[in-house]
């Protein structure tokens, strides 16, 4: 059976939480993160209408981050947005236990999260259900005239494919963090999250998603402190 996000721990977090001393497993070396860093490529972000990349050491995390919950440059800050996927590219073989966040809301929201892990040659998603995404599109006959409309076809995976899922209110204004493990992977059954080189996790807030019209309250949100736990 699938196991939940691991919400209860940071449901209420508060500040202090969100900056608590990082405990990354293998990467806990001498080298300033550096291991930690060369793990991972650009967090890509995709949200209606757009997209931006934040780089994990000077956006995501770092001593900074971790202390004071600021960022050091502007230019390096997370900006509010209705952000729908979180990509994250896996740039060596990482057996993972824990991965956890720190988010900031504008407005008091029950946050719905599912993440999905795509492995090496694995397909991705390329047509993507956002919020204004329209249901059908037209068709044209040979001459170039409308001929009728059809069901368009997205490719986001179900919840039910994701190998962690789960909720949590978030206040407004107020950094609150949550962890993520017992994730559910085909062919593993230590709850581990095996990731190979050059495959991806796809972190997907349901509010923001075109599945979700009129079911759940989309949200804007920043976020900063992505640790990810690593046992080997």
């Amino acid at each position: 059976m699938k196991k939940s996000i691991l919400f209860t721990f940071f449901a209420l977090a508060t500040t202090a939480l969100c900056s608590c001393a990082a405990n990354l497993g293998v990467f806990e070396k001498s080298d300033g993160y550096k291991s930690y860093y060369d793990s991972f490529g650009d967090l890509r972000c995709l949200y209606d209408g757009g997209e931006v990349s934040y780089d994990v050491e000077n956006s995501l995390f770092n001593d900074m981050t971790m202390k004071e919950l600021k960022w050091e440059k502007s230019e390096y800050e997370v900006q509010y947005q209705q952000y729908l996927y979180l990509i994250l590219p896996f740039e060596s073989d990482l057996d993972i236990e824990s991965i956890s966040l720190c988010v900031r809301t504008e407005a008091d929201v029950t946050m719905k999260l599912s993440a999905f892990y795509f492995a090496p040659g694995d397909i991705l998603p390329q047509k993507i259900k956002y919020l204004t995404s329209p249901e059908t599109e037209t068709i044209y006959d040979d001459d170039g005239n409308p001929i009728g409309e059809q069901p368009i076809i997205y490719d986001d995976l179900l919840p039910q494919q994701s190998c962690v899922e789960g909720e949590m209110v978030v206040h407004r204004e107020n950094w609150a963090g949550f962890v993520l493990g017992n994730f559910h992977q085909q062919g593993s059954q230590d709850q581990y999250l095996h990731a190979k080189e050059d495959s991806y996790l796809y972190f997907r807030i349901e509010n923001n998603s075109g599945w979700n019209v009129g079911q759940l309250t989309p949200f804007s949100f920043q976020f900063m402190n992505l640790m990810i736990r690593a046992i080997a």
